[in-house]
């Protein structure tokens, strides 16, 4: 019952948004650049130890990044670019994350969680690129634990539980494990004879 109201709430507030939004006239890629906003202030606040108001400003950032894509559609301007600027807005963002967690540990002298950290931002990188890379040659590659809504998750709960650390062991162990699950996925694909034309990366 109470996830139920959760959810109306929250897209009611989603349709109120992305209606005002269209109103305004305002451009999804503009609202697709403006998530990074909040993403640096989640950094700012990441490296400054304060973990429950990062969090806040990470929701804040996936809420424009979830109203941009609405506010496309509703006014049909779904278009290749909007797509590639968003997926290029969501691997800064990704990255702008984990160096605020970088630096946090950095600060609080833990050495091993910064390399835990880096390794999970390698991960996360990877799990992203092997999706694009494997989708130039095989129709679909959208498998794996950990794509990238499961890792905000996974964050935010590191963040308001305090557990940044053991939150990096888990990112980096299942981005990883997604990384692999994925090359599988592909080389089956291909045996399977489930082929496009291949595209060379820029």
């Amino acid at each position: 019952m109470i996830s139920q109201l959760i959810t109306r709430g929250v897209l009611s507030l989603k349709a109120t948004v992305t209606k005002v939004v269209v109103t305004l006239r305002i451009s999804p890629n503009v609202l697709t650049i403006t998530s990074l906003f909040p993403t640096l202030l989640a950094t700012y606040n990441l490296a400054q130890g304060r973990l429950i108001v990062a969090g806040l400003w990470i929701i804040a950032s996936g809420f424009f990044d979830v109203i941009d894509g609405a506010v496309a559609r509703a006014i049909g301007q779904n278009s290749p670019f909007g797509a590639v600027l968003d997926s290029v807005t969501d691997r800064v963002a990704d990255a702008l994350i984990y160096i605020g967690v970088v630096l946090y540990f950095y600060r609080t002298e833990q050495p091993l969680y910064v390399i835990v950290t880096l390794a999970a931002l390698a991960g996360s990188l990877m799990v992203s690129y092997t999706r694009a890379r494997a989708e130039n040659t095989v129709v679909d590659c959208k498998v794996g634990f950990a794509e990238r809504g499961e890792r905000i998750v996974l964050l935010l709960l590191a963040l308001f539980f305090n557990k940044l650390g053991a939150g990096m062991w888990i990112l980096a162990g299942l981005s990883w494990l997604t990384t692999l699950q994925r090359v599988v996925h592909t080389h089956r694909a291909l045996a399977a004879g489930q082929h496009r034309a291949p595209v060379e990366p820029g």
